[in-house]
């Protein structure tokens, strides 16, 4: 835990973490047949970019997920695949059994993930604006800036107001 108060964590702690998210949060919501884990989780990345050979290119140097209050930072999109997978694996996720990331702009950051995942579904509004994308192992990322319609610092007040 740093000063602030905020407790980080490695990709490497990745099973303590769950294994204190599961026990905090082990019900599910059923939908439609489905099963979703209530167990908050979000995700952002932070990139950068740079002309290389005369091209303009992107490219994520640090990313955060952050499951049931636990943050974890990494820095590489194989420590990230890893955590999904270690997720993937602890709690059986399947496409009826779907454990779900938000994400603030969805957007943006599917275009860094797009290409890393196996897509069970993508319901899109229009080009580069996916609502929600699930992967064939039922880790479903949501845009919760085009479901709240709220910029981050709103959402962010609005979720110490209501429950």
């Amino acid at each position: 835990m740093n000063d602030e108060g905020f407790n980080f964590h490695t990709p490497d702690e990745i099973d303590d973490i769950l294994n204190y998210a599961i026990n905090k949060a082990t019900d599910k919501i059923t939908f439609r047949k489905k099963q979703y884990f209530n167990i908050p989780c979000c995700f952002d990345i932070e990139t950068t970019s740079t002309y290389l050979n005369g091209e303009k290119v992107a490219f994520m140097y640090a990313w955060i997920l952050n499951i049931n209050g636990a943050s974890i930072i990494g820095r590489t999109w194989t420590e990230f695949e890893t955590c999904i997978d270690r997720i993937h694996h602890k709690l059986f996720t399947n496409p009826d059994r779907i454990f779900v990331i938000y994400v603030h702009n969805l957007g943006f950051e599917f275009s860094f993930i797009s290409k890393r995942f196996i897509w069970e579904k993508i319901f899109s509004i229009d080009k580069r604006k996916p609502i929600y994308a699930r992967t064939i192992d039922g880790i479903e990322f949501r845009c919760s800036y085009l479901l709240s319609g709220y910029n981050l610092a709103t959402v962010g007040k609005n979720l110490q107001k209501y429950r």
